[in-house]
């Protein structure tokens, strides 16, 4: 019930974390959505994102965070803060399956003057299964924008070659689940390394999430998964905050 109002009251604001290329290069972010409401503080995500797709406000949620985003990173690059930083947006099987999405998608690109090829949409790999035949034309119309497509927590739903072969994919991002124990349990660390060779093999690029120790960074690198992300790096930021690091010329996330 206090969704509706919390979008109408401004509510909803969004945050960044920083990806990572080569253990210190940040070349992108991903923008994530906080809810704080004046009853019940701060809402997790994962609580009010499932409500949402179910009672239908998901689309115009989504419709605010790719507004958002797309604003926010455009005034980055505009003031040259950070020059050429992507940005990855999540979106949901209700956004997609909305008449008129990538039409909406393509004008929401030329208002905030931001490129195409530098936008990524994610999208949660179990959608895949139910709705391909659906999905397949519409993730086409969105990569003949320039937009970028990723299939996020891979690894976790039902993917094979072949569904692999017909999406027209840019990218795969591996679940935190597989990364948690990827130092100390070979069964984790063997899967890490397929998805890297079934990636490599098709020409798509990895993405490793939920990257919290420097072992595990260093492990994904020897293994060929060079762009990462997590708090090991740097936690989701606001605006401000993101502004700041792009302030720095020599911003960087290398570690010792």
């Amino acid at each position: 019930q206090a969704l509706p109002q919390a979008l109408a009251d401004g509510e909803f604001s969004l945050v960044y974390q920083p990806q990572v290329l080569d253990g210190k290069i940040p070349v992108g972010v991903e923008a994530l959505i906080r809810w704080k409401n004046g009853d019940m503080g701060q809402v997790p995500p994962d609580r009010f994102i499932r409500i949402s797709e179910g009672n239908g406000m998901i689309i115009d949620i989504g419709h605010f965070v790719i507004d958002q985003a797309l604003y926010d990173l455009s005034e980055i690059n505009r003031h040259h803060y950070c020059q050429n930083l992507h940005l990855s947006v999540n979106v949901s099987i209700r956004q997609l399956q909305e008449n008129g999405f990538t039409e909406r998608l393509s004008a929401s690109l030329l208002k905030y003057e931001f490129p195409a090829n530098q936008l990524t949409l994610e999208i949660t790999e179990g959608i895949f299964i139910d709705d391909l035949q659906y999905l397949i034309p519409v993730l086409h119309k969105i990569r003949s924008l320039g937009v970028k497509l990723s299939m996020d927590d891979f690894g976790t739903g039902y993917s094979s070659l072949s569904l692999l072969k017909q999406l027209p994919v840019d990218e795969l991002k591996i679940d935190k689940s597989f990364i948690d124990n990827i130092a100390t349990r070979n069964e984790d660390r063997l899967m890490v390394l397929n998805i890297i060779d079934i990636a490599q093999n098709l020409g798509i690029k990895v993405v490793a999430e939920g990257i919290e120790q420097a072992e595990q960074s260093h492990l994904l690198l020897d293994l060929g998964c060079n762009l990462q992300q997590g708090y090991f790096y740097c936690g989701p930021v606001d605006l401000d905050r993101l502004v700041e690091y792009c302030e720095q010329s020599n911003w960087s996330f290398e570690k010792n």
